[in-house]
């Protein structure tokens, strides 16, 4: 009988498969590894506070947005390609990919008002090693 099991992206994980038929059962357990590494990145605007966020405010003075990427795969000479895109209604500002070999990204801007937030923003880091 076929099976099958979805990718782990997690811990470590169990299962079972129960086979009855007339006169008896058995049970097949299913063993899969969790991947070890991870990977993700934060946001900080430190104009508001050390704490990291979901969000930047541009204000009237030119604000420093900082993104972070961490991860725990093998190596130790990473690539990092950053995109940063951001709007104000129509109009669309973006900072062009950036490949380097640091882990954090620091963008800048300001906005026309005194504390206007972007209506949405995104970030598109990728990490290589």
């Amino acid at each position: 009988m076929p099976y099958s099991v979805a990718v782990n992206n997690g811990r470590d994980r169990t299962g079972r498969i129960r086979f009855t038929w007339s006169g008896g059962e058995a049970t097949f357990t299913v063993y899969q590894a969790g991947t070890p590494f991870t990977a993700g990145f934060t946001l900080n605007d430190s104009f508001r506070g050390a704490d990291n966020t979901t969000e930047c405010h541009f204000r009237s003075s030119n604000t420093p947005c900082t993104l972070t990427a961490t991860a725990n795969l093998p190596g130790n000479t990473y690539t990092y390609q950053w995109e940063v895109a951001y709007y104000y209604g129509t109009l669309v500002n973006r900072h062009s990919l950036t490949t380097s070999s640091t882990n954090v990204f620091t963008f800048r801007d300001q906005s026309a008002g005194p504390d206007r937030r972007p209506a949405a923003t995104w970030s598109r880091p990728r990490l290589r090693s």
